[in-house]
């Protein structure tokens, strides 16, 4: 296992971490409230990850897009990884918005 593979693979694994303590935190919200601010949050990790990776790339490192995707398919995969990130932040936004309605 090269160096950049389980620099990939470490990136992933606190991603996942993320996810866990961001669903456990916000089951306190609870409702309308808690949906948004955690649909907020995945489209948050997203972005993160995609603009972490970005920038991996840009300075001569491989991140884990390069690692786990052949050449070809690393743009498609960086602009899909933003397209689900504005998706969930629009959900997000969207229960937000239910939340002052009712």
């Amino acid at each position: 296992m090269t160096a950049e593979m389980i620099g990939g693979l470490l990136t992933i694994a606190a991603v996942i971490g993320v996810f866990y303590n961001l669903w456990n935190a916000t089951q306190s919200f609870g409702g309308i409230i808690g949906q948004g601010i955690r649909r907020i949050g995945i489209g948050i990790v997203f972005l993160t990850l995609e603009s972490i990776d970005r920038i991996a790339q840009n300075f001569g490192a491989s991140g884990a897009v390069a690692t786990l995707f052949p050449l070809e398919y690393r743009s498609v995969v960086h602009d899909s990884l933003l397209l689900v990130a504005l998706f969930f932040l629009a959900l997000g936004f969207a229960k937000f918005s239910k939340a002052l309605k009712s």
